[in-house]
């Protein structure tokens, strides 16, 4: 299962990849964009909310939390990383999707105060 510090290295292996990219262009996300933006805010909503436990309720519940997720939004965990890896190929394509996943936990901070 997808685990909170697994999750924390992999981004941060995306975003070191996104700068020294040299211009791939496999783009074919097998989730469309605007899911997977949605996704990708829901994702980050749960690992905001995984901060607040404690390490052996945190395992637990990442693993709860994610398939949730995956539940949700009608995915699975191996499709969900296939598109996190499509991300990671592209810098410009990754760029793009995050500066919209910033433009919907806007929304959504904005819609709930």
């Amino acid at each position: 299962m997808f685990r909170f510090t697994q999750f924390k290295h992999f981004m941060l292996l995306c975003l070191i990849c996104c700068c020294f990219a040299c211009g791939k262009t496999k783009t074919n996300l097998t989730i469309p964009e605007d899911k997977l933006v949605k996704i990708l805010a829901d994702a980050h909503i749960i690992e905001s909310a995984l901060q607040t436990n404690y390490k052996g309720l945190k395992d637990s519940m990442t693993i709860v939390y994610y398939q949730q997720l995956y539940d949700i939004h009608g995915t699975t965990e191996e499709e969900f990383r296939l598109n996190l890896r499509t991300l990671e190929s592209n810098a410009k394509l990754m760029s793009d999707i995050y500066a919209k996943v910033m433009d919907e936990l806007s929304k959504m901070e904005a819609d709930h105060k």
